[in-house]
């Protein structure tokens, strides 16, 4: 191995040059009179399922590289860096997706984002024979411009929209069983017919047209009347027998045992409530119910793992993920779990007297014995630079620079801080 050692001053560092091979760009003809390079036709898309697995529609219309992933939490937030858009984002085989629009196909939750009129997160709900998108109504009051479905959920009012779903304008358009929901919305939705409250689900009554409606927790309450689960209006409890069966009289009103969302619990991260018993159970169902340096895993809250160095790291450390070496990067070393940050491992920074104390590195790149000098040219000692494409091959706070030799040559790029020098 050539035996040259490069001077670094600790004042400034070589910039890297720029790009400049002189390639013919892809629909230009060389300057050899070579044929020209024609790209490919982009493809146009409205959604990323109309694209390949590799892409995402952008929000041009057009089908775009991805970004890869290996959890969801590399995803978000889902902006221009990561999915290109606005919203939740999700891993689905290795690629950054945006999170499916209402309405759409789904198979979880967890693929469906926010709605955009409310901020809330959509739910992944069977709905006119299939699994779509669909905003949660829960004990809310769906979004103008959209209705509550017999499900629990909020349909929106384009004919458009959720395949399945039954819109009408009047009643005769609706089959046998069921009436046209208007609800001061063109259009309606068709709706089962209720024969009393007992056909309606918790908290919704039967209304005179015959549809459920959720009574007195959308409309209010007259003075001096409380609104009770049951959906009616009435006196405030004071104790047990007030309240009709299956309820129970809590802060004057008659209420079903347990919590009817996250709201009735303690106000408190690692707690939510769980819809099927009611119950406040320690644990989450979604990020939201952890704090801002968790994520939910499982039903439990977990330390958020790395999703870049810049974000997450220390100085002088890389994060083990997606992208942790730019394209074409190398594996973590043994021993660290994905979403960890982790040391850079020898021979970086170790001591040396010339390049042939540098083993061969992990990045295709030849490591130089480097020596570090202050400003007035004195030498602050010499150690190994690791060799780096470019600065994704550099742990957080290094730079990857470009070196001459000492004819003036290029001699190859390295990761370089004055760290390595003791300071």
């Amino acid at each position: 191995m050539n035996r040259l050692i490069f001077s670094l001053l600790l004042c400034g560092l070589v910039a890297c040059p720029d790009n400049d091979s002189g390639d013919a760009s892809p629909g230009v003809s060389s300057a050899d009179g070579g044929s020209a390079v024609v790209a490919a036709p982009r493809s146009t898309c409205s959604y990323d399922d109309e694209c390949s697995a590799q892409e995402i529609c952008a929000a041009d219309g057009y089908c775009r590289e991805a970004v890869d992933c290996q959890e969801d939490y590399h995803c978000n937030p889902c902006d221009q860096a990561t999915c290109g858009f606005g919203g939740k984002g999700y891993c689905v085989e290795g690629f950054c997706k945006r999170a499916r629009p209402l309405c759409a196909p789904c198979q979880s939750d967890a693929q469906c984002g926010e709605d955009s009129a409310t901020g809330l997160s959509n739910r992944c709900g069977n709905f006119g024979g299939e699994r779509v998108c669909l905003l949660e109504a829960g004990r809310r009051a769906c979004p103008r411009g959209q209705l509550r479905s017999d499900d629990g959920f909020c349909v929106p009012g384009d004919r458009d929209q959720c395949g399945g779903i039954l819109h009408c304008g009047e009643a005769s358009e609706c089959p046998d069983g069921k009436t046209c929901s208007r609800r001061d919305e063109d259009p309606g939705l068709c709706l089962d017919l209720c024969g009393g409250d007992d056909d309606c689900v918790t908290g919704q009554i039967c209304g005179p047209d015959g549809l459920c409606v959720r009574g007195c927790a959308e409309r209010g309450c007259p003075t001096n009347q409380v609104c009770h689960d049951t959906g009616r209006c009435g006196s405030a409890c004071s104790q047990q027998e007030d309240c009709s069966t299956g309820y129970e009289c809590r802060e004057g009103r008659c209420r079903l045992p347990g919590c009817g969302d996250d709201n009735d619990c303690p106000p408190v991260f690692g707690v939510y409530c769980d819809p099927d018993t009611r119950q406040c159970l320690e644990g989450c169902r979604t990020d939201d119910h952890c704090s801002a340096t968790q994520v939910c895993r499982e039903t439990a809250c977990v330390d958020r793992p790395c999703r870049t160095k810049e974000l997450d790291c220390e100085l002088g450390q890389f994060c083990c993920g997606v992208g942790l070496f730019g394209v074409g990067g190398e594996t973590c070393p043994e021993g660290v779990e994905v979403g960890a940050c982790f040391e850079p491992t020898t021979p970086f920074c170790q001591t040396c007297d010339d390049n042939d104390d540098c083993p061969a590195p992990r990045f295709q790149q030849d490591s130089l014995c480097v020596e570090y000098q202050d400003p007035e040219g004195n030498s602050r000692g010499k150690s190994c630079a690791l060799g780096c494409r470019d600065l994704s091959d550099c742990p957080r706070g290094f730079e990857c620079s470009a070196f001459e030799d000492q004819d003036g040559n290029p001699a190859g790029q390295v990761c370089t801080n004055a760290r390595c020098a003791g300071d």
